[in-house]
């Protein structure tokens, strides 16, 4: 559909498509086309016309990532071992046009997304456990690792790429996906349901079980800013030497006028 008047742009019939979705940057769309006894293949088409640019057939359905120029496809993969009950672990890299893998990389346990960055260099994996994993999507090194949280809910990248947001109930953790860094963090009055970035990547967009949305700042510099505009004064000499010790005093906001008495 056309997102400005709602006109449809394209159609196509597909038998058997029981998933789909889209690259990071919403121009590409794949499918998952089931066959026979679990196989099936993932057929990539461009949007809006839905010519097709690729089709790769799976043994078993596996979760996919696109990337955002849909020339590369990230899938889960498994292979058995002697215990039925303990396989071992993949993402594989493919092209999407050739239908070839370029890369197998052995994965800490099964996997329950994948993700792309915006700019298509960091591959993000997460586990069913909530165990995180960044990889450089153009070499397969493991960059990043965070450890396991069954309360992760929601994954959102930065409009760049250099920033993750993690809904864990009712806290967002913002990181560095490159180094698992700790870049921000908001909490919530309730637990969180729906989370979106603002287009400069400043603010989140947040959606709570207590049916309120708010727009939130996250970054240290903002939030200081923020506080810097409700405050009339700056601490004291003895609120500063109360709270802060031995450190130098300096006015906590630059616009207001440092004490210059106790």
């Amino acid at each position: 559909m056309d997102s400005a008047g709602g006109g449809e742009l394209a159609s196509i019939t597909v038998k058997r498509a029981w998933r789909l979705g889209l690259d990071p940057g919403g121009k590409f769309l794949w499918t998952w086309q089931d066959e026979v006894r679990g196989s099936g293949r993932i057929v990539v088409r461009a949007l809006p016309g839905l010519e097709t640019i690729g089709e790769i057939a799976f043994a078993r359905e596996p979760h996919v990532a696109l990337a955002p120029d849909a020339k590369r496809l990230a899938a889960s993969a498994l292979e058995p071992t002697a215990n039925r009950y303990a396989p071992r672990h993949f993402v594989d890299l493919w092209n999407v046009a050739a239908a070839k893998r370029l890369q197998r990389l052995a994965h800490p346990g099964p996997i329950d997304a994948l993700v792309f960055d915006p700019l298509g260099k960091t591959l993000l994996t997460l586990t069913e456990q909530g165990e995180g994993f960044t990889w450089d999507a153009a070499t397969g090194a493991r960059l990043a690792h965070w450890p396991a949280d069954d309360e992760v809910r929601i994954l959102r990248f930065g409009p760049s790429g250099d920033a993750l947001a993690l809904g864990t109930g009712t806290t967002i953790h913002v990181i560095d996906p490159r180094s698992a860094k700790t870049l921000g963090r908001i909490d919530l009055p309730d637990h969180l349901n729906a989370l979106a970035w603002s287009p400069d990547g400043r603010t989140l967009l947040t959606g709570s079980f207590d049916q309120t949305a708010a727009l939130r700042s996250w970054q240290p510099t903002d939030l200081l800013a923020q506080a810097c505009e409700r405050l009339t004064r700056n601490l004291t000499r003895d609120e500063w030497r109360r709270h802060l010790g031995s450190l130098p005093y300096r006015a906590t906001c630059a616009r207001l006028t440092p004490a210059t008495r106790p």
